[in-house]
């Protein structure tokens, strides 16, 4: 992986830049290094495309098929990405882009860097107005005769360490559309993907940190408020604030979602309730989730289910147990929550359907506890804990139905 560009394991970044600086930017220079897990036939990314955190476009297109750690590469245009002029009567904007990776993808690296044209003066002015997050983000393109430093001479040198020029995309292997909802999943159940954001189109990220960024990319029908505070007997009570368990290889192919169970209560008239969740695995930290549920003023229970792969795995993708030493890992959550009282906090586990010798394993290593596990399918998940987000889904998998027999009659 070219060392030039900057780590970034969170897959995301976000800048802020003047009208006339945008225009001396030339390319978007993106490299994830990953494998596609063994069983899987391919796998997939996403990005996520935002001006000023209203959201612009999405891509999707498929990763080759690689079962040992490959570099991929992407040279992405400034023009294609943001637009030729994302400026209103403000002479400053703010660009985000986030990716993800789909399917069955183990991501372990990721890196940026805005390809530029000779700054000069703009970075000192970027100081002054503290509006620049990283000032390493920008790599710039050095000419002697600087006024001949051109998109083309960029292309050139990227070219330089790249394996293979991947700047078009092509019908057969990938997906553009300027409305993510356009984009349905292709089959009802665990491989559905999420793509569908968790506010409108025409809504605003008002904070572009990512943990901001990462919880309206989980799909409504995942959660449901409701008034009062009985918490289902199935979730399991947490002492304190923070879930943990230990998880093998073979758990971890079984295991498929996390719900949690937060019962809060709100004091002194009605109050906007604000959550964070910090993700570990053996201590590392992962992906981040911070939003808001609203305006309350009486107690209400909160349920939310998280698939493993956004909270542990890296930009999404599938946990690396190779990334560490041993047979287990330990998965850990912790969840803060301000503006009301957390009263009671629990948690599930769904899984497929486990063989008995996998199931005596988990019990006579304790790894886990045995009942905060269920067997269930996703419809019945959705059924006995989330009964009221069942129209949402019934009416994605029609619109996802009629889709499907669009493409087959082309």
């Amino acid at each position: 992986m070219p060392r030039w560009l900057l780590p970034n394991k969170e897959g995301y970044i976000s800048f802020m830049v003047s009208k006339d600086l945008y225009k001396k930017l030339l390319a978007l220079a993106i490299c994830v290094v990953y494998r596609v897990k063994e069983g899987k036939q391919n796998a997939s990314y996403c990005l996520r495309l935002y001006v000023n955190g209203k959201y612009k476009q999405m891509e999707i297109k498929k990763l080759p098929s690689m079962h040992s750690d490959h570099v991929w590469l992407r040279y992405l245009r400034i023009e294609k990405v943001w637009g030729v002029d994302p400026f209103g009567p403000n002479d400053w904007s703010s660009f985000q882009l986030g990716i993800r990776v789909l399917d069955g993808a183990i991501v372990k690296k990721c890196r940026f860097r805005l390809i530029c044209k000779s700054l000069e003066d703009d970075l000192e002015a970027l100081y002054q107005e503290e509006k620049l997050q990283d000032p390493g983000l920008f790599y710039e393109i050095w000419h002697d005769d600087k006024e001949t430093t051109t998109e083309e001479e960029s292309h050139l040198a990227y070219k330089l360490w790249q394996f293979h020029e991947d700047d078009q995309i092509s019908e057969e292997d990938s997906i553009s559309s300027d409305r993510e909802d356009e984009i349905l999943p292709r089959c009802f159940g665990d491989v559905m993907i999420d793509l569908m954001p968790n506010f409108p189109r025409n809504d605003i990220m008002a904070d572009f940190s990512v943990e901001r960024y990462r919880y309206p990319m989980i799909p409504t029908f995942y959660k449901d408020i409701l008034f009062g505070g009985d918490m289902p007997e199935e979730f399991i009570l947490v002492e304190g604030n923070t879930i943990s368990f230990m998880v093998s290889q073979d758990f971890y192919d079984k295991f498929l979602g996390l719900a949690l169970c937060v019962v809060f209560s709100v004091d002194n008239g009605e109050k906007e309730i604000f959550f964070d969740i910090v993700p570990h695995v053996n201590g590392q930290r992962r992906n981040g989730l911070s939003g808001s549920l609203g305006l309350f003023d009486l107690d209400h229970m909160w349920i939310q289910y998280l698939k493993p792969n956004v909270l542990w795995g890296v930009l999404g993708g599938v946990v690396d147990f190779l990334e560490f030493d041993g047979d287990y890992l330990r998965f850990s959550l912790t969840l803060s929550v301000l503006g009301g009282t957390v009263k009671k906090f629990g948690y599930m586990l769904r899984c497929k359907q486990m063989d008995d010798d996998l199931k005596v394993v988990l019990k006579d290593n304790q790894l886990v506890d045995p009942a905060s596990i269920y067997e269930m399918k996703f419809g019945e998940f959705l059924y006995r804990f989330l009964p009221r987000q069942m129209e949402e889904v019934e009416r994605l998998r029609e619109e996802s139905k009629r889709q499907m027999e669009e493409l087959e009659h082309r």
